[in-house]
């Protein structure tokens, strides 16, 4: 035997068996017949349920979600007999009383203070903030902030609230704009790290991405090189930083500022309005993207091509005849919260107190919030909305 070679049974501990999860469940245990489910078969059911769920929740992995939710059921059964619905704005109280608002306002102001945004809710401030808690999660924050982004950008008139009772929200569509073709016509960049359903938010809501209007209006202009096939072909997503390989996939999963900003730079050159959406915590490498960087270096690209400031037409007014012009920005950048924004805030406070807390960060911390300084999207208004997976 070699000097350097020892048994296996010496050096290394046998590793643990591997645990059969169980079987999934059966569809036909549930198949509802005509008359539904007799009282027998409803309870089997449900046990079934219940069986598959607590088998389950002792065997996940792969999913950055915590199971252990006993606590929460003993704390918030209680409510289980209302039918609570927090209907409209959460700012007003709305004439369905059986409601949590003043619970939900308190979540904001908290969320509010932590991201550094103007607080409390001030309808007569047009710099505090508005939001709301979202019901279905992630993607529907993402979608609100991209359809508000999409009418912003691409030149509807901003909704002011009705000024008399039954008044209706008007959508209103910006005049065309005769010197630029494509003042209206927003480009969504993101990049390969983000989130699948926001590909799918971009095509429900119908925001058009650099790749799709790069193929439909500049397919023999791409200003970027394929670092495989070393042609100027389009990229589905704007590239991230590459890693040892130099490519992507193993790198740390933060979009390419470099890249980023070539692609900006070409579109905001052609006319178009810019829509930016930046990860904080992607959900599958959990990558910061570094928005401070991104709006420094985009700042200037927004700068030259006349971003910064621009007005928009969108009608006549009906008292004067006079056009309907608002000054407004080209660009809109948005930050999907994800995996981060929850914890982030906390990061930085234990990380400014370092004795109190006996933690000193070994990297420096992202920051995303309305604390940043970059550009506001709207002079409008700021809208966020609490993001939780």
């Amino acid at each position: 035997m070699s000097p350097t070679a020892f048994p296996a049974a010496e050096t290394a501990t046998a590793p643990a068996p591997a645990v059969d999860p169980g079987p999934e469940l059966d569809g036909g245990d549930f198949t509802l017949p005509e008359g539904g489910l007799d009282d027998d078969r409803r309870l089997r059911a449900l046990d079934a349920v219940d069986e598959y769920l607590t088998r389950k929740r002792k065997h996940l992995v792969g999913y950055q979600a915590t199971q252990d939710m006993q606590g929460t059921a003993l704390d918030l059964a209680r409510f289980m007999p209302n039918n609570i619905n927090n209907l409209g704005d959460p700012f007003q109280s709305g004439g369905y009383k059986p409601n949590t608002k003043v619970v939900e306002r308190a979540v904001l102001d908290y969320y509010a203070k932590l991201w550094h945004a103007e607080r409390p809710h001030d309808p007569a401030d047009p710099e505090s903030y508005w939001g709301y808690m979202l019901s279905m999660g992630s993607t529907e924050g993402n979608m609100y902030a991209l359809w508000n982004a999409r009418d912003y950008l691409s030149g509807k008139a901003l909704i002011q609230p009705p000024t008399a009772p039954f008044d209706a929200v008007r959508y209103v569509k910006a005049d065309p704009d005769r010197r630029n073709p494509n003042a209206h016509h927003p480009v969504a960049f993101y990049s390969e790290d983000t989130h699948y359903s926001f590909a799918k938010a971009v095509a429900v809501l119908g925001v058009e991405t650099f790749h799709a209007v790069g193929l439909e209006k500049y397919a023999d202009e791409c200003p970027l090189v394929d670092p495989v096939t070393g042609l100027r072909t389009w990229p589905t997503e704007v590239p991230s930083r590459p890693g040892p390989s130099g490519l992507s996939w193993d790198g740390p999963g933060e979009i390419d500022v470099d890249a980023l900003a070539v692609l900006v730079e070409f579109f905001a050159a052609k006319g178009h309005p810019v829509f930016v959406n930046l990860n904080l915590g992607s959900t599958f490498k959990g990558a910061h993207d570094d928005v401070r960087a991104v709006c420094e270096r985009l700042l200037p690209i927004f700068e030259r091509h006349g971003l910064v400031q621009r007005e928009v037409v969108y009608g006549s007014c009906p008292q004067t005849g006079r056009p309907l012009v608002d000054v407004r920005r080209g660009f809109w950048i948005h930050v999907d919260g994800a995996l981060g924004a929850g914890y982030a805030p906390f990061l930085r406070l234990a990380a400014e107190d370092p004795e109190g807390y006996g933690w000193t960060p070994e990297a420096e911390l992202p920051e995303f919030d309305f604390g940043c300084g970059c550009p506001p999207p709207d002079t409008a208004r700021w809208t966020w909305s609490p993001r939780s997976r």
